[in-house]
């Protein structure tokens, strides 16, 4: 199975590799590399699948939307995304569903420049985000209306990635940006102050990390005990 980031890959069908089965098959999503996405990356170190019969090898994807659109599009199964994105996606008339949710709060904080002393202070500035409909995405609308502040308002920038939107903000290129552990570590050591903490509010019932898959592909018997087993793992 090959995981990607946000991805993982899932394969259809179990054949015995030694002592261990491995499951031919599909790709699937993964997270963008963060704190959000530790307990993947444990597994993977640890070897944890393999004990359960799945070979995972993560292949990272830069940002949830790309992650839900290789679903969808049958290079993965099952993906390792955000919920924002998904329930946007089903929204939308796909039929991403969730499956499962490691992570049911919302870990991404907006880290801001020294003069931003309020959320207010936003008003014609520009938010640093990974891609519209990312979990980044939704927890800088949930820092703005926390304040009453409009997104029309501000100017949202993608930078494709957590790091990037990190690299946006030691190079000036936005004034707030919103990234999770360990990033907001690094933006405190280097003079950035925390503006939004969306876990400390109402906002932070959230799932920022989730494990997704087409409704479609678990109507068939095998795939769905695939799934089962891989979430129960």
């Amino acid at each position: 199975m090959v995981c990607s980031f946000p991805g993982c890959h899932i394969p259809s069908e179990r054949r015995r590799t030694g002592s261990a089965e491995r499951l031919p098959g599909d790709d699937g999503g993964l997270h963008p590399i963060s704190g959000a996405a530790i307990p993947f990356f444990i597994a993977v170190e640890e070897r944890i699948f393999q004990k359960y019969g799945f070979e995972v090898s993560p292949v990272f994807m830069g940002g949830s939307p790309l992650i839900n659109a290789a679903i969808l599009a049958g290079e993965f199964p099952i993906g390792y995304t955000g919920g924002g994105a998904i329930i946007s996606s089903r929204l939308s008339g796909s039929d991403l569903i969730v499956i499962g949710s490691p992570l049911p709060v919302l870990t991404i904080d907006g880290w801001a420049k020294p003069e931003i002393k309020s959320i207010s202070d936003l008003r014609g500035k520009r938010v640093g985000i990974t891609r519209f409909g990312a979990s980044t995405y939704f927890a800088g609308l949930s820092m703005l209306e926390s304040a009453g502040v409009k997104p029309s308002e501000v100017v949202f920038i993608q930078n494709g990635g957590v790091g990037e939107s990190y690299a946006a903000l030691l190079g000036g290129r936005v004034d707030v940006c919103m990234i999770g552990y360990p990033f907001g570590l690094r933006a405190k050591k280097e003079g950035f102050h925390l503006l939004f903490r969306p876990a400390d509010t109402e906002y932070g019932l959230f799932p920022t990390a989730v494990i997704g898959a087409r409704e479609s592909w678990l109507k068939d018997g095998k795939n769905r005990r695939v799934a089962t087993d891989f979430c129960a793992r």
